[in-house]
């Protein structure tokens, strides 16, 4: 800081040189906001696909933004319909000049188009156009239709998205320039209350003023040549937060130099000493504004991003606060404070913050319910609705919203900004099958309750068209079969005249023949005797032939039966030595098991024979020996077991006695039908020996029929001859007469057919006069047939919606509601879900889609700025605690002042939705106004935790409520002075007439005036008193 003081001349020049280079080489930020600073949605959206689709709908020159010329005037046709001719024949003439193309003339169209553009009243005229805002802009393109349409003398507006977008750009502008000029007046007034000086307020302007324009300037570079994200909010947040927090920083820094030099200390020392203690304070609350902002860069969307620019601006102020400021101190010194009285130069003290300390160290409970009190009802009632409504933004004087306006009135809020649909396939979509599946998706949408019409490739003007509806098919078809009943009428009555006639001639023919037919019939009867005789011999032959087969059947199956039979005995014979095998060896278990037997029972004799009672009696001491007692268990023990052996013994053998006998009852059995096999044997043999005999007598007879029968042919064949010369003769009458009786015969079948033909049409046309009476077409039916396809007016149909591919197709769809409307954003996400849906399972499964529009794109801003807030609230909270624990060494204060500043602000908002809600009748807040209101009250109300908390670090030596309350004695003007100096700017965005700008306006007013006079004051010292000596944990704790 000495080394500053020092060369504060050259500082000073540095700074002066530094401006006006930058302000010379800089680019216009005004012209960069309206060429840059338009709403962009992140890649990926719905709404970034379709302007991506949109791109192939049209050529590479094609354009995608629209704008509609609004003609409104009392009796518009047909008073001034042929100015209106002239008018739009000048403006189709010029559309190139213009770079305009896709005019909508209500002269070169169909008459249902007609109906969309005209109002039913006749008094308003719509001309739709196409152009690219990034090849000439809106404002630009409004100039030169101006010019172009000025000689006929009709009223009209502009409107369209990019023209409504326009307008808001300029009044953010406007409003800048009110914002800037009411803020420098205030701050101006406010520092000359504050120090009762003149010269004093002159040091935080000019250091201000210098700062903000070397920013700006750098900023316009960023943009120009970094594509640094810029938005028409840029150059206002900068402006009230570089005016608000560099005049507090001033103050703060002022205040104490003030202080130092009323203790009697020289100017040098006086500007060490402020700038060692106020100045590390402001460095910690500039830092934590710049973490701030700069978290905000973590954002995905560019209208956030775009506050990054107030980063910028900050550091370059903390830059100038340790430069310009202490310049200014060492050349002026306690003049600095003039007219104020040398004597009296001293910092004042706030008695309202000190009474308020020392009431909330000593009734902590009541200070707390004072707080809940004020704090808790906004924040149940705030309910956190948004409004996306950009025309709230600027309000009815603007052009753009007026003529939206009368759109909305005259034709339906859709008509204005129509949702476009755009489906993209892998293959062509101007085909039958294909045609149909869009129409599905059209009726799909129509569906939707947010849905007024949906204009399509198979409704162009958001009807069906008639020529694909079943009714008007049948009505064109039932003409054509109507002339075709009259032609099959006629053909009838023709071949009925020719069959009559031919009939009359055949009964002539038929007499000619009878005669030859009796010489025929007595040849065929000779014939036929023979015939029968040969057929006799042949049925024989077949008898002998039959009765041989069977025979040779017959032995064929006795012989099998002889060779099963031999088997079968063969095992009897088996089996026979297998029983007496089994006999034997049940003998000879028999023998084993009764010497077994006889074996236990001797055993068992002895056993009986033994007496311990004898024993016993003779050696009575042997009764209690173990051994003995032992011996005697075992022996009754194994005595039982040879009883139970025998008794399973004398079992085992009268079992096996049984078995036996049974086995040989088998054996007798089978030896029985062995004897009786031997028998049948012997028959079967004398059986096979006389078929033998049979067969070959059987096989001598049938040689012989075969000899005779062979013969007979040549007998029949001389009658056949003897026919043959007659049939020749009757062959020629024959002919004639079945060729007639063909004739005829197909005469009167195709009579008969036609007349089926003939009734066939006639149920037909019948069938067709009812269906196209029909009384609803949608029921009926609809069918696009192939010739339709190739039709000329399809074909155009075809240009306007879809790509020259023919890959690509666009649905308009009209929404019944305000298209800057919640329930329109409602509408949107029941159309992308319907998309969803439908595409998988229909012929477009692998189809990409796209919403464009101003409700899609909506959406897609209310998804991106949802998670850019959650996402930029967690980077941002975190480093100002990162920043709160280097400066206050502790983790304690840090949290109970990020919770002070999060309930100030929900209260805050919630206290302004209420307001804007119940006042002004509006949906809600604007949907920046959370994101930005957090952002500014956190980041500018920390430096006021800040300018208190450091104040009370300086004395943390002493008792906790001394220290506090002497805290908040000494820097209770300050920060209420720098409140007012905040508010103050901020109030001048007031009538800047941004409806956002005032919305966040009066959230920062609301939460900073809350902090000063409530949760300061009265939450802080209750949390210190509470928390005592642990306030710095961990690193003091004593």
């Amino acid at each position: 800081m000495l080394q500053i003081i020092k060369a504060r001349w050259i500082v000073l020049v540095v700074w002066m040189i530094t401006a006006v280079i930058l302000f010379i080489t800089a680019p216009n930020l005004e012209e960069l906001t309206r060429e840059k600073g338009q709403l962009k949605v992140p890649e990926g959206t719905p709404t970034a696909e379709a302007l991506h689709l949109l791109d192939k709908l049209t050529d590479q020159n094609g354009k995608k933004d629209t704008g509609v010329i609004v003609f409104s005037e009392q009796h518009l046709f047909p008073k001034k319909e042929q100015e209106l001719k002239k008018a739009l024949s000048a403006l189709m003439t010029h559309a190139p000049d213009l770079h305009i193309d896709g005019i909508t003339s209500y002269f070169h169209v169909d008459p249902d188009i007609q109906k969309q553009l005209l109002s039913k009243d006749k008094s308003t005229l719509l001309v739709p156009f196409k152009f690219d805002h990034y090849e000439t802009k809106a404002v630009k393109i409004k100039e030169q239709i101006e010019e172009v349409l000025k000689p006929y003398h009709i009223s009209f507006e502009m409107t369209g998205q990019k023209f409504v977008d326009s307008d808001v750009i300029n009044s953010s502008q406007q409003g800048l320039k009110k914002t800037e000029l009411i803020t420098i007046i205030f701050i101006f007034f406010i520092l000359i209350i504050v120090f009762r000086s003149i010269l004093a307020p002159v040091v935080p302007l000019i250091t201000i003023g210098i700062s903000y324009a070397v920013s700006r300037c750098i900023v316009a570079f960023l943009v120009e040549y970094m594509q640094f994200p810029l938005s028409n909010f840029t150059q206002i947040f900068m402006v009230a937060i570089m005016f608000g927090i560099g005049t507090d920083y001033c103050i703060l820094l002022l205040s104490r130099f003030k202080e130092e030099i009323g203790q009697g200390r020289d100017v040098k020392e006086s500007i060490i000493i402020t700038y060692k203690c106020a100045g590390k304070t402001v460095f910690f609350s500039g830092l934590a504004v710049l973490v701030g902002f700069s978290s905000i860069g973590f954002a995905k969307f560019q209208l956030y991003q775009s506050a990054v620019s107030v980063a910028v601006g900050v550091g370059i102020l903390l830059i100038a606060l340790v430069t310009i400021v202490p310049f200014f101190m060492s050349v002026f010194g306690k003049s600095l404070f003039w007219p104020s009285k040398r004597e009296n130069i001293r910092h004042p003290q706030s008695k309202m913050w000190e009474w308020a300390g020392r009431f909330s160290f000593k009734r902590p409970l009541i200070s707390l319910g004072l707080v809940a009190l004020i704090t808790v009802p906004p924040i149940l009632m705030y309910d956190g609705t948004l409004s996306y409504n950009s025309l709230n933004e600027i309000g009815t004087k603007y052009e753009s919203v007026s003529a939206f306006n009368t759109i909305s009135e005259q034709f339906g809020f859709g008509e204005a900004l129509p949702l476009n649909v755009l489906v993209e396939s892998d293959n062509k979509l101007d085909n039958q099958e294909k045609i149909v599946m869009i129409e599905k998706l059209t009726r799909k949408l129509n569906d939707i309750d947010e849905v007024k019409t949906v204009r399509s490739v198979t409704r162009p003007v958001g009807d069906g068209l008639s020529q694909l509806y079943v009714t008007s098919q049948a009505k064109e078809l039932g003409g054509e079969l109507g002339k075709g009943h009259e032609g099959i009428g006629k053909i009838s009555d023709g071949l009925t005249e020719t069959n009559l006639a031919l009939l009359k001639q055949k009964p002539k023919i038929q007499e000619s023949a009878k005669g030859i037919d009796q010489l025929i019939d007595g040849t065929k009867a000779i014939k036929s005797g023979i015939g029968e005789v040969r057929e006799s011999l042949i049925s024989l032959e077949d008898g002998v032939r039959r009765s041989k087969d069977g025979v040779g059947t017959i032995r064929s199956k006795i012989k099998e039966a002889k060779k099963e039979l031999e088997q079968e005995y063969r095992r009897s014979e088996a089996m026979i030595q297998e029983l007496k095998q089994m006999v034997s060896t049940l003998e000879r278990h028999a023998k084993s098991n009764q010497q077994l037997i006889t074996t236990i029972k001797k055993v068992k004799s002895s056993y009986e024979n033994v007496s311990f009672e004898a024993l016993e009696k003779r050696l009575p001491e042997v009764k209690d020996m173990d051994e003995y007692k032992e011996i005697k268990k075992v022996f009754k023990d194994t005595k039982g077991m040879l009883d139970q052996a025998g008794n399973q013994m004398n079992l085992y053998e009268e079992e096996a006695s049984l078995f036996k006998e049974k086995i040989k009852k088998a054996d007798s059995v089978i030896q029985s039908f062995s004897s009786k096999q031997k028998e049948v044997k012997h028959q079967v043999r004398a059986l096979m020996e006389g078929l033998d005999q049979i067969y070959a007598g059987l096989d001598q007879t049938n040689e012989g029929q075969k000899q005779l029968i062979k013969e007979m042919p040549k007998i029949e064949d001389g009658a056949d001859q003897l026919t043959g010369g007659q049939k020749a003769i009757k062959k020629g009458f024959n002919q004639l007469s079945s060729k007639l009786t063909l004739l005829t015969d197909g005469l009167g079948e195709s009579i008969e057919g036609l007349e089926q033909v003939k009734s066939g049409f006639t149920e037909a046309d019948g069938y067709l006069n009812q269906l196209q009476q029909a009384p609803d077409e949608e029921i009926t039916g609809w069918f696009i047939p192939e010739e339709v396809l190739k039709r000329h007016e399809f074909k155009q149909i075809f240009q306007t919606y879809m790509s020259p591919d023919r890959k690509l197709t666009t649905l308009e769809v009209i929404l019944n509601v305000n298209p800057y409307s919640n329930e329109a954003m409602k509408g949107v996400a029941k159309i992308e879900e319907t998309l969803d849906q439908y595409l998988p399972v229909s012929g477009l499964k692998n189809a990409n889609y796209g919403v464009s529009g101003i409700s899609s794109l909506n959406v897609d801003l209310k998804e991106t700025s949802d998670g850019d807030f959650i996402r930029t609230v967690i980077f941002m909270l975190a480093g100002i605690f990162i920043i709160l624990i280097i400066l206050l060494r502790s983790i304690v204060m840090p949290i109970y002042l990020t919770l002070s500043l999060i309930l100030t602000y929900f209260t805050s908002v919630g206290l302004t939705e209420w307001i804007f809600k119940t006042f002004f009748g509006y949906d809600g807040l604007s949907w920046a106004v959370p994101f930005f209101s957090f952002v500014i009250l956190v980041t500018l109300g920390i430096d006021y935790s800040i300018f208190l908390m450091d104040r009370f670090n300086e004395w943390k030596g002493e008792h906790v409520q001394a220290s506090m309350i002497s805290a908040m004695r000494n820097m209770g003007s300050v920060i209420i002075s720098a409140v007012a100096i905040l508010a103050g700017t901020f109030a001048a965005m007031l009538p800047s007439g941004v409806l956002s700008l005032v919305e966040i306006a009066t959230v920062i007013l609301i939460g900073l005036l809350l902090y000063a006079f409530v949760v300061l004051p009265l939450f802080i010292p209750v949390m210190v008193r509470i928390f005592g000596k642990w306030n710095w944990w961990p690193f003091r704790m004593k």
